[in-house]
């Protein structure tokens, strides 16, 4: 069903785009493991951190602070995650911005140095 599902996420409608990357947020981030079975569909989610729509990015924003904070020694998923959060630092919308100043805080705060 998960690969069904995935032509939602580059849907042209902005509400089921965001619908549906929260939903693969939720379903990601309680089995991380679907992320290696189905890597098309992880990649497609991913994507949505470069959707044109700001609340979308900053959905993914949300997802990529709680995926660290959930396994903060995963290697593989700071190597992921970490450059994404600082191109969002510059994103050309100030309200991503704003939200991905407030992850890396957040982190920071909270996870151990890496």
């Amino acid at each position: 069903i998960i690969p069904r599902l995935q032509l939602y996420l580059t849907n042209d409608n902005n509400d089921i785009r965001l619908i549906f990357t929260r939903t693969f947020a939720r379903v990601f981030l309680a089995l991380p493991a679907l992320a290696q079975s189905f890597t098309p569909a992880y990649h497609s989610f991913l994507g949505r951190f470069t959707d044109t729509r700001v609340p979308i990015r900053i959905e993914m924003l949300k997802f990529a602070k709680d995926a660290l904070l959930a396994s903060p020694l995963s290697d593989s998923l700071w190597a992921i995650l970490s450059p994404t959060l600082v191109n969002k630092l510059i994103d050309s919308d100030e309200s991503v911005r704003r939200a991905a100043v407030g992850v890396v805080v957040d982190i920071a705060l909270t996870v151990p140095r890496r």
